[in-house]
């Protein structure tokens, strides 16, 4: 039984974002600059259960019930998005720490006698706005990168190597499960990380040095072509 709904209390700041900064809503209006943003709540349901025969089964289907709840504490649910798309919402399921007061008033308010019950949190559910934030502007001006080369239009043919930068490939999930990618550049990788190298002239036998800085300043080169080459 859906008895209360609240609004989140982690996720109520989140959203507050300046309309001189964010420029939604779109035109100057007299409301509150968040009510582009979905309203997130958190949902709060009353379990009990009820017998003719005895207790016992009651507090039996409450164990089922209760277990139940506790290995599916992931939902996912099929919504329509903000731009009127289907995608995948996700909803988690937590066990509620409710006091004897507020289950007795709860209890009075429904005029029944007082049984078994366990409070859960179902959150967090996003309300979605009537109007669909205004569409991005288009663009306006473009910024062209180049790499170094000789005057002229050809490049150098020096047949030395040339690096002109790095990049590596990062992925990440969306809240609907949804995964994207990009190229991250300069690259920033860990031991064990991809990452790709632009320039030209670069061979399978041109050597690899390792330029590592002290804390005087002072540049140290390795040759560590044996060992970063696979």
């Amino acid at each position: 039984y859906l008895f209360h709904a609240v609004q989140s209390q982690f996720l109520r700041n989140g959203f507050w974002q300046q309309s001189a900064v964010t420029g939604q809503p779109a035109g100057a209006t007299a409301r509150q600059p968040v009510a582009f943003e979905p309203l997130c709540l958190d949902l709060r349901f009353m379990l009990s259960a009820y017998s003719g025969t005895g207790w016992v089964y009651e507090q039996q289907v409450m164990g089922v019930a209760m277990r139940t709840l506790h290995e599916n504490a992931t939902l996912r649910v099929a919504t329509t998005g903000p731009d009127g798309l289907p995608q995948t919402s996700q909803l988690t399921v937590g066990l509620e720490s409710a006091s004897w007061d507020e289950l007795s008033r709860l209890w009075q308010a429904l005029g029944g006698p007082m049984r078994m019950t366990a409070l859960y949190r179902v959150g967090v559910a996003l309300l979605a706005p009537q109007e669909p934030p205004a569409p991005k502007p288009r663009t306006t001006s473009w910024h062209l990168m180049a790499g170094p080369g000789a005057a002229g239009d050809a490049p150098a043919d020096d047949g030395l190597p040339q690096l002109y930068g790095t990049s590596r490939s990062v992925s990440y999930a969306l809240p609907d499960l949804t995964v994207r990618e990009y190229d991250a550049a300069p690259a920033t990788a860990g031991p064990g990380q991809l990452f790709a190298l632009r320039g030209r002239e670069l061979q399978d036998d041109t050597p690899v040095y390792l330029v590592a800085t002290d804390a005087d300043g002072n540049e140290t080169e390795t040759d560590v072509s044996a060992t970063w080459k696979p």
